[in-house]
């Protein structure tokens, strides 16, 4: 076998080794999926909701969330974190990005534009500070910096996830530098893992703060489900809090 197909055969083994040991991180996961295309799902329902409304863009963005959480929870579960962080930043992004639309609808047209107008775009959207009442604004913010800093491009942070400069003893035959292709301590890959499910149940938490007032239905019924999500991450926490990093 190639060391390509060694490498997929690698991947497809982690995952599986994954969903056999973690089996309540993949529920919980299942949950928060579910959570978010359930709020997609009513949004769909309501007529009143046009293209020319912000909430549908806002709609978008979150479907987009959705794929990137899904995409991202694929490689997390095969040790993959370095790939996972970079998809997943997307889907983080998309919901400040959906906050500040809907606190100022009239930026919808900005981020439509923003081929048109980069300048108008990066100012309202990137450099402006997050929205006060934004859930978990300043949490958001450092997991972005953070991505940014450390998983996003290759410079020394990006390479400290994953090269290593092993002593003599450690060494593998004649080996001074190690570059992983996976996520290899048990303790690291369990840190990113509940990282992403915290920071997936914030994304869930921005998109309700931004409908319950104008779909309050929409909130209450999906209320219980959403608690369930947030005992359940405290679960998880409890419950792996001597693997994981601090």
């Amino acid at each position: 076998m190639s060391e390509y197909f060694q490498y997929i055969s690698k991947g497809e083994y982690n995952f599986n080794i994954s969903l056999l040991k973690y089996p309540d991180a993949i529920s919980l996961f299942d949950d928060i999926d579910g959570h978010i295309y359930k709020l997609h799902n009513h949004l769909r329902a309501l007529p009143e909701i046009t293209s020319k409304d912000a909430t549908y863009i806002i709609g978008l963005f979150m479907l987009i969330s959705l794929r990137q959480i899904r995409n991202a929870f694929f490689l997390f579960l095969r040790r993959m974190s370095y790939d996972g962080m970079l998809l997943f930043r997307v889907g983080l992004e998309s919901a400040v990005f959906s906050f500040r639309i809907f606190k100022e609808p009239e930026l919808a047209k900005v981020w439509a534009l923003k081929n048109e107008n980069w300048k108008e775009f990066s100012k309202k959207f990137r450099q402006s500070e997050f929205p006060s009442d934004m859930p978990f604004k300043n949490e958001m913010k450092e997991q972005l910096d953070s991505l940014n800093s450390y998983w996003a491009h290759p410079n020394i942070n990006y390479f400290s996830s994953s090269v290593v400069f092993p002593n003599k003893e450690e060494r593998v035959g004649n080996k001074e530098i190690l570059l992983h292709f996976f996520d290899y301590e048990e303790n690291h890959f369990l840190s990113n893992l509940i990282w992403f499910l915290n920071n997936s149940i914030r994304i869930i938490a921005i998109y309700r703060a931004i409908f319950q007032e104008r779909f309050p239905i929409l909130i209450t019924s999906t209320e219980d489900n959403y608690q369930r999500l947030l005992i359940g991450i405290e679960e998880l926490k409890r419950k792996y809090q001597s693997s994981i990093i601090q």
